[in-house]
C-alpha cells in the first residue's frame, strides 16, 4: 500500500511540475538568453517574455543590441562551441549559410513533440534541405498605397498601373496634381532588388529556375527589367529613384508630390496617416499583378521575415524551445502584436476580427502573405543581391539596357552559384 501511495504522489508531482513549467526535480528550467536587434520588435518580445515568466516561472532574458554590435556578435557566437545565447534572431535570407555550416539546431523534433503547436498556421517557416531551422516572429511585405482623393479604383495589374501613373505624372500629363505617379523605397544597397521582385515574380520571372539554371536575364525577369526601365524613361518616378529611401518616399506622398507608393513596405500603413499632409488620404490594397486568361490576377508580393533560431551548441536547447514555442504560439503572437508595431506571421492572428479592430492592416497583410514569395534559401544570397542591386540601378538610371544589365548580373550569379556548389 505504501508503495502505491508513493507512485501516486510521484505522478501528482510530475503533473504539477509539467503544467507549471518546472522540472520533475522541482527546479526551474535553466535561464536562457535571447538576443535581438534593438527596436520595436525587441520591445514587443520583451513583453512576451514577461508573460512567459509569469505563466511558467521559467527565467528568460531578451536582450536588444544595436545593429552594428548585433551583426558583429551573431556569427562569432553561432560558430562558437559555447555561444553566449540560447536563441538568436536572424533574417530568413541568412538561414542557408548558417544551416549549411551546421551551427543551427533542427527544430522538427521539438515541433513534433509539441502537442497543439500548429506550425502550418505560420507564414514563411524557415526550412533548408528538408529540415526546419527557423520560425518567424515578425514579417514584412509590400502593398500598393494610393491617394483615395485622386484615385477611386486602384490599378489591379502592372499594365493598369502604368496608365494610372501617366495620368498623375506631369511628364505625361501637365495638368496632373502630382509631379509623379509613383514613388517608393527604391534605394540601392538596401531594398532595390526586393522592390523589383514584386514585379518579376508576378511576371513569372525567376533568378534561378527549378532546374538550377540562372534565368534572371530571360523571360519574365527580362520583362520586369524592361518595365523598370519604362518607369524611368517615361518619368513616372522621381529622377533620383535609387537614392529615394524610407523618409524620402513618405515625404513624396504626404507633401503631394506622388499619387502612389508602389511597391510600398507594409509599415507605411501606420506611418502615412500620422505623417500629416496628404497622408490622411492614404488607402492601401494588394500590389498589382498580371491578368490571366481566366480573368484572375496573378500577383506574387515579396516577403521577408525575422526568425528565432537555436544555436546547435546551446547547452539549454529544451529550455530555449519552451520559450521559443510560447513566443511563436498564437497566444505569444497576440501578445506581441498588441504591444506595438510588430507583425506576427500567424495567419490566424492576422485574420482575426479582434486584431483587425486594433490593426486594420493585418487583414490586408494576411491576404498578401497567402500569395507571397520568399527568396529560396541559398548560401550565396548576398552575391545575388549585390549583382541585382547594380543591374537594377543601371536600368532605372538609364545607364544600360535591361538585357545588358541583367546579362552581367546573370554571369555574376552563375559564378557565385558555382563557387558555392564547388
Amino acid at each position: 500500500m505504501k508503495g502505491r501511495k508513493k507512485i501516486i504522489l510521484l505522478l501528482g508531482c510530475m503533473f504539477i511540475f509539467t503544467v507549471s513549467g518546472f522540472s520533475i526535480a522541482g527546479a526551474q528550467l535553466p535561464k536562457i538568453r535571447v538576443i535581438m536587434m534593438s527596436g520595436s520588435e525587441c520591445d514587443g518580445m520583451q513583453k512576451v517574455a514577461e508573460a512567459y515568466i509569469k505563466e511558467t516561472g521559467n527565467p528568460v532574458v531578451v536582450e536588444g543590441l544595436g545593429r552594428g554590435e548585433y551583426h558583429a556578435i551573431l556569427p562569432v557566437h553561432l560558430f562558437s562551441a559555447s555561444p553566449g545565447f540560447d536563441i538568436a534572431w536572424i533574417q530568413n535570407t541568412w538561414l542557408a549559410e548558417y544551416a549549411e555550416a551546421g551551427v543551427l539546431e533542427p527544430l522538427d523534433e521539438f515541433v513534433q513533440a509539441s502537442e497543439g503547436y500548429n506550425i502550418e498556421d505560420i507564414f514563411g517557416v524557415g526550412r533548408y534541405k528538408g529540415k526546419t531551422y527557423a520560425i518567424p516572429t515578425d514579417v514584412s511585405t509590400f502593398f500598393l498605397f494610393y491617394r483615395k482623393d485622386l484615385i477611386k479604383e486602384p490599378p489591379q495589374t502592372w499594365k493598369e498601373l502604368l496608365e494610372v501613373a501617366k495620368k498623375f505624372s506631369k511628364s505625361q500629363n501637365p495638368q496632373s496634381p502630382t509631379k509623379y505617379g509613383i514613388t517608393g523605397d527604391y534605394i540601392t544597397g538596401e531594398v532595390l532588388p526586393q522592390t523589383w521582385w514584386n514585379i518579376m515574380w508576378s511576371m513569372r520571372g525567376e533568378v534561378i529556375d527549378k532546374s538550377g539554371e540562372v534565368v534572371v536575364n530571360k523571360n519574365g525577369a527580362l520583362e520586369a527589367g524592361r518595365y523598370f526601365e519604362k518607369l524611368a524613361r517615361m518619368e513616372l518616378v522621381p529622377p533620383n529613384l535609387t537614392q529615394v529611401g524610407w523618409d524620402d518616399h513618405i515625404n513624396h506622398f504626404v507633401n503631394g508630390d506622388a499619387a502612389m507608393i508602389v511597391p510600398g513596405w507594409n509599415a507605411a500603413y501606420t506611418a502615412l496617416p500620422v505623417a500629416g499632409g496628404f497622408g490622411k488620404y492614404m488607402k492601401a490594397t494588394l500590389i498589382p499583378g498580371v491578368k490571366q486568361e481566366d480573368g484572375s490576377i496573378f500577383r506574387t508580393p515579396y516577403a521577408h521575415s525575422w526568425n528565432f533560431v537555436i544555436p546547435a551548441a546551446s547547452r539549454h536547447k529544451k529550455a530555449a524551445w519552451e520559450f521559443f514555442k510560447f513566443a511563436t504560439s498564437k497566444q505569444g503572437m497576440i501578445i506581441y502584436a498588441k504591444t506595438g508595431l510588430g507583425n506576427p506571421p500567424r495567419e490566424s492572428v492576422l485574420m482575426s476580427p479582434e486584431m483587425a479592430e486594433m490593426r486594420p492592416d493585418f487583414l490586408l497583410m494576411g491576404r498578401t502573405l497567402r500569395d507571397a514569395g520568399w527568396f529560396p534559401p541559398v548560401t550565396y544570397f548576398g552575391k545575388i543581391f549585390d549583382a541585382l542591386d547594380v543591374a537594377l540601378a543601371e536600368i532605372v538610371n538609364l545607364m544600360k539596357s535591361p538585357k545588358d544589365a541583367l546579362d552581367r548580373a546573370a554571369r555574376l550569379i552563375l559564378e557565385a552559384k558555382k563557387a558555392a556548389e564547388y
